[in-house]
């Protein structure tokens, strides 16, 4: 059983304002995975830090780009380009090559 986390139990794990000392990274997530609205790519990286790491975190910036790969460019289509900072370097690490977004019905 995991032990409490003191930061979730005083509701500190998220912070609004990326702090400097945060080792931020820019995660892309290509269209297939990009949801419907911002909040729903938000809400599901949010949740899967809140669910898979200790430390505390920020969703700095959202933005929407160019697909990466012209080969998957089809009308309406683009990749989500989502800033997310973390107080303990090793959690980025981590993030970064763990996250998978889940895959959206666009239809």
């Amino acid at each position: 059983m995991r032990d409490i986390n003191p930061l979730n139990v005083l509701n500190q794990r998220e912070v609004s304002v990326m702090p400097k000392h945060f080792t931020k990274i820019n995660h892309t997530i290509p269209f297939k995975y990009a949801g419907r609205t911002h909040s729903d790519v938000v809400n599901h990286i949010k949740n899967w830090i809140f669910n898979n790491l200790d430390g505390r975190f920020t969703v700095a910036d959202y933005s929407v780009v160019d697909n990466e790969y012209p080969e998957y460019n089809y009308i309406g289509s683009y990749d989500v380009k989502v800033t997310v900072g973390f107080e303990i370097p090793e959690e980025s690490t981590f993030f970064a090559l763990a996250y998978q977004p889940e895959e959206t019905s666009l239809y």
